[in-house]
C-alpha cells in the first residue's frame, strides 16, 4: 500500500514542479543550445533528471526507511556519485574521461559487493578460467550499460520511454523472485520517470540531461544485476524462463548501439568518444520518419525483442535465443531496415490513396 501512494505522489511531484525548473533553466541560461547534430531548434533546459533524482531518493529513502540493507547501502552510494556527476556535467560540461572515471569508480563498488554478471562455465573456460575474467567483464558491462543510456537519449522520450519499459518489466520480475528492494526502485523510478515524460514527449520543454539518462542507466543495470544475484530463474513461471537472458535483452539496443558506434568510429580512425551523428535515431531520421515516429518505433522494437527473449525461450536453448536477439538487434541497426520500412509505409499510403479514389470514382 505505501509503496503505491509513494509512487502515485512521486509522479505528481515530478509532473507538477517540473514548470518550476523549466522556468528556473531559462532565467539563468541553463539549457542546451542547438547544433547540427541535434534534433532541436531552440534552447531548451536539461535539467530534467534534477528534479526526477531529488524526488526519487526522497521516495526511496521512505520506502526503505525501516530496512536499509547492504544492498541499499550500494545502491544509494553509486546512484549519489552518478547522480552528483550528471548534475555537475548539465551545468559545466565535464570531459568524456572525467564521466568514464566516476562511471569506473561506480563499476568498481558494485563489482566488489557481488554485483557480477553471470558467465557460463563453457565460456569462462574458452577464455582461460582466470579469476579476474568475471569482473573484468562485469566492470566492462556495467560502465557499458550506464554509458549506454546516455547516448541513446537523442530524441524526444526515448531515454526515458526506455527505461519506463525495462522498470515495468523489472518490478515483474522482481515480484515473481520475491526482490522486495527492486520492486520498490522500479515502481518508484517508473513513477518519476511518467512524471516527466509529458513535458518531453511529444514537443520537449525540458531534456532529462546527463544527471536524468545516466541516472537511467545505473538504475538499470543495478536492478538487473541484483535481480540475476537474488534469483537465476523465475521460478513462478514454472522453472523455465532464464532470468539473466530476460534482463539482457531490456539493455540489448542500447548496448549495441553503443558497441557499433565506438566499432565505426574506430575503424573510422576517430575517437570513440567523439559526438557524431550515427547513432539509432539518427538513422532513422535519415530515412525521413519524423522524431515522434522515430522514439515510437525504436520503443516498440524495444518491447518486441524483450517479448521475443521470452517467447522464443518455449521453443529453443538458452544460446539459440541469444544468437536470435543478436541477429534481430544487428539487423534492426542497419539503415536499409528503416529505408525498407520506409518504403512498405508509402507503398501503403499510396495503395490506401488508390483504393479511396476508385470508390469516389465508383460512387
Amino acid at each position: 500500500m505505501i509503496l503505491f501512494v509513494l509512487s502515485i505522489l512521486l509522479f505528481f511531484l515530478v509532473y507538477k514542479c517540473m514548470p518550476y525548473m523549466i522556468a528556473f533553466a531559462m532565467k539563468f541560461k541553463l539549457y542546451d543550445i542547438p547544433s547540427a547534430r541535434k534534433m532541436h531548434t531552440a534552447p531548451i533546459p536539461r535539467l530534467g533528471g534534477i528534479v526526477i533524482s531529488f524526488f526519487f531518493l526522497i521516495g526511496v529513502f521512505v520506502f526503505d526507511f525501516f530496512e536499509h540493507t547492504k544492498d541499499f547501502q550500494l545502491f544509494i552510494t553509486g546512484g549519489l556519485l552518478i547522480i552528483v556527476m550528471g548534475v555537475v556535467d548539465d551545468l559545466v560540461d565535464l570531459s568524456a574521461s572525467f564521466k568514464f572515471t566516476v562511471q569506473g569508480l561506480v563499476a568498481f563498488i558494485m563489482v566488489s559487493n557481488g554485483l557480477i554478471v553471470p558467465i557460463p562455465d563453457e565460456l569462462l573456460s574458452l577464455l582461460g578460467n582466470s579469476e579476474f575474467i568475471t569482473p573484468v567483464i562485469s566492470f566492462l558491462f556495467i560502465v557499458g550499460v550506464i554509458n549506454a543510456m546516455n547516448l541513446i537519449d537523442g530524441v524526444n522520450g526515448l531515454a526515458s520511454g526506455i527505461g519506463m519499459i525495462n522498470f515495468f518489466f523489472f518490478a515483474v520480475l522482481a515480484i515473481h523472485t520475491h526482490n522486495i528492494l527492486i520492486v520498490g526502485i522500479s515502481i518508484l523510478f517508473l513513477a518519476a520517470l511518467a512524471g516527466f515524460i509529458p513535458h518531453n514527449f511529444p514537443n520537449a520543454r525540458i531534456f532529462l540531461g546527463d544527471s536524468g539518462s545516466l541516472l537511467v542507466g545505473y538504475i538499470t543495470v543495478f536492478c538487473g544485476l541484483d535481480l540475476i544475484q537474488g534469483a537465476t530463474q523465475i521460478y513462478a513461471l514454472n522453472n523455465y524462463f532464464q532470468i539473466d537472458l530476460i534482463l539482457l535483452s531490456c539493455m540489448l539496443l542500447p548496448l549495441f548501439d553503443e558497441f557499433r558506434l565506438f566499432a565505426e568510429r574506430m575503424i573510422n580512425g576517430n575517437s570513440p568518444f567523439k559526438a557524431d551523428t550515427n547513432h539509432i535515431h539518427h538513422l532513422i531520421l535519415k530515412t525521413n520518419f519524423s522524431a515522434q515516429t522515430t522514439t515510437e518505433l525504436i520503443l516498440t522494437s524495444h518491447v518486441w525483442i524483450i517479448m521475443a527473449s521470452i517467447g522464443f525461450q518455449l521453443f529453443f536453448s538458452k544460446f539459440i535465443v541469444f544468437v536470435l536477439l543478436s541477429l534481430i538487434s544487428v539487423t534492426y541497426l542497419n539503415v536499409h531496415f528503416f529505408r525498407y520500412i520506409k518504403t512498405l509505409s508509402e507503398d501503403y499510403k499510396r495503395t490506401k490513396e488508390l483504393l479511396n479514389n476508385i470508390q469516389t470514382d465508383n460512387n
